[in-house]
């Protein structure tokens, strides 16, 4: 009687470890708003029914067409990820572009990386020495209100600066903080290589909207930056003062973490304007289904490129979600 109770036993031991250690334990899918991340990686509730995402990418397809046709824009790039069911679409999302001040957010994120290591990073001030020639004036959309010569700012409210008003005149100061190969790891961690002077540098299309998207995303499930960095930087981008892309397409009492960038290509010979480029790249909060939606344009005109990501955006809402 004894003996047989041991095999039993041993079952019912077996049995209990196998529940606690074999058994998937259940994924926190809830999300928020205001939390602006979503750390878990696994979270897929399949339950939910799909998306029609194939019909959308047609729709967007069939626009872009239009547009082109029209002379509205020359190129336009889109890549979408629904940030629920993990599904996603690209429309020409692997073209090079020119970054513009999209490039911005990976400063700001290596700034917030610097600070795991030492947080003082981000309260430390710098005198404010903007450039000689104001880098302002090349932008076609700006909003920044110029910063006081001579005065100390610390280093979080100017990148907040850079990121809610694109000012290009706190580069120069942030840039003076930021070792250069230690921004250039960076940006290697998050798949972005600008090419050398000879090749063109920062003025060169080396960047995809598809690039952009997986920088957000990392941003979104905190997979670069820690939970506060992450959280931090999505903060900011939802306060971007830039109303002319993403955010023409979508309710206004909806948040949207979202940075554009403009770029301008010059002939050098004539010095003409021979192409204009507007993107706008962000996390949409819809409250029951978040997606990150990122749209590159190349044109002759800022105000038809900006209808036009407006356009996708308001296409990518409606038909979509």
């Amino acid at each position: 009687m004894f003996s047989s109770a041991i095999p039993l036993a041993t079952f019912v031991i077996g049995f209990i470890c196998a529940w606690l250690f074999l058994s998937p334990s259940p994924a926190n899918c809830s999300f928020s708003v205001e939390s602006y991340t979503n750390p878990e990686l696994d979270c897929i509730n399949t339950d939910e029914v799909f998306s029609n995402i194939h019909n959308t990418e047609l729709k967007v397809k069939e626009y872009i067409d239009s547009a082109i046709a029209s002379k509205k824009a020359k190129r336009v790039s889109v890549f979408f990820r629904d940030l629920k069911t993990r599904r996603w679409f690209g429309v020409n999302h692997t073209d090079n572009f020119s970054p513009g001040s999209l490039l911005k957010l990976p400063l700001a994120i290596a700034f917030y990386k610097l600070a795991e290591i030492d947080p003082s990073v981000l309260s430390k001030n710098l005198v404010y020495t903007p450039s000689t020639d104001s880098l302002n004036n090349l932008e076609f959309f700006r909003k920044a209100e110029p910063l006081n010569t001579g005065v100390a700012y610390p280093v979080a409210d100017l990148i907040e600066r850079m990121i809610k008003d694109s000012d290009n005149e706190v580069l120069p100061t942030l840039f003076s903080a930021m070792h250069p190969m230690y921004y250039e790891k960076v940006l290697g961690d998050l798949g972005v290589r600008i090419p050398l002077p000879s090749e063109g540098g920062i003025h060169a299309r080396f960047f995809s909207s598809y690039t952009n998207s997986a920088i957000l995303r990392s941003l979104y499930n905190s997979s670069y930056l820690n939970l506060t960095g992450s959280r931090a930087i999505l903060e900011i981008l939802a306060k971007s003062s830039f109303d002319e892309g993403l955010t023409l397409g979508i309710p206004n009492e909806v948040k949207v973490s979202h940075k554009f960038g403009e770029a301008v290509g010059v002939d050098p010979v004539t010095n003409k304007v021979v192409r204009i480029e507007l993107h706008d790249c962000g996390i949409v909060y819809r409250p029951d289904n978040p997606y990150i939606i990122c749209v590159m344009t190349e044109g002759l005109d800022f105000k038809d490129l900006s209808e036009v990501v407006g356009s996708v955006s308001e296409i990518v809402w409606s038909n979509n979600l």
